[in-house]
């Protein structure tokens, strides 16, 4: 915080530094999969949808991040709160077609519900939107979170420097 950086320098910094942590992760299961010997039909369109995932997931954990606060047990129950219904609406367990119309109005606010479907579509050969549509979504919820983070941590920063 003593050097002289700009904040949107250092929300940045602090979201690639997640990214490259997310696309690490992902890589793990894909690996696995390769050597049992699934095969994806779409890997360029795969290793775009899992760069914008993470980078919006970044982004998003870094949102997460912004109420000042000396307990980090804050940021995490925030983070728990919305990422726990997320991951049920976004047609991981549940089958977007078997939502209820409430719910499937609900999962095309996530990120996770694009990402799934790519996967999906690349792995099992199914999807519900086209993957331009997809791979669109997750770059507007990248750009989007990352312009709140920036936003936010502008004025949250500074007090707790």
């Amino acid at each position: 915080m003593s050097c002289p950086v700009t904040i949107e320098t250092i929300i940045l910094g602090d979201i690639l530094a997640s990214f490259a942590f997310g696309v690490g992760i992902s890589l793990v299961p894909i690996v696995i999969g390769l050597a049992l010997g699934i095969t994806i039909s779409s890997p360029l369109f795969l290793a775009a949808a899992i760069i914008l995932a993470a980078f919006g997931f970044a982004a998003l954990g870094n949102v997460f991040s912004i109420p000042p606060t000396n307990l980090p047990a804050t940021v995490n129950m925030i983070a728990s709160v919305v990422k726990f219904p997320v991951v049920f609406i976004s047609g991981i367990f549940i089958p977007l077609d078997e939502l209820p119309a409430w719910g499937r109005a609900i999962s095309y606010v996530s990120p996770l519900t694009y990402f799934t479907d790519i996967a999906r579509r690349c792995i099992q050969g199914q999807g519900y939107l086209p993957v331009a549509v997809d791979l669109l979504a997750l770059l507007a919820f990248a750009i989007l979170l990352l312009a709140v983070a920036v936003m936010f941590h502008r004025r949250t920063m500074p007090k707790r420097i």
